[in-house]
């Protein structure tokens, strides 16, 4: 008996974590996405100076966030992330607005990406 109860409490740790897990990624990754899209709109529309200024917020806000998301997801990914969006904050000054407009889409295929792998299952609990 002592056994099952063990690791029933054992999975509720765990499950528990997994929660507050999620919630953390997913409460990183939003703020982090509204801002991608705000700089996407305003390549859409041609401002680069808006968009630069966004962009340099975006930078320095990832820095702060992949700090929190670092002990729980792959540093591969959070590593592929900051690349796309240095890459964003320094070819914004070119002007290339469908590339800028492709790098935008790109860091949010990621951080859907991120976001989805972090998802609860049977399988992040096993």
């Amino acid at each position: 008996m002592k056994r099952l109860i063990t690791a029933i409490a054992l999975i509720l740790v765990i499950t528990v974590l997994c929660i507050g897990v999620h919630f953390l990624v997913s409460q990183q990754v939003n703020g982090v996405r509204a801002m991608v899209n705000q700089c996407k709109e305003y390549l859409e529309k041609k401002d680069s100076a808006q968009a630069e200024k966004i962009a340099d917020a975006l930078v320095y806000e990832w820095e702060k966030r992949e700090t929190l998301l670092s002990p729980f997801i792959n540093h591969e990914k959070i590593d592929e992330i900051s690349l796309e969006i240095a890459s964003l904050a320094a070819n914004i000054k070119a002007q290339n607005f469908p590339v800028l407009l492709r790098d935008a889409e790109t860091i949010l295929t990621l951080l859907h990406q991120m976001e989805e792998d972090e998802e609860i299952n049977v399988h992040s609990i096993f």
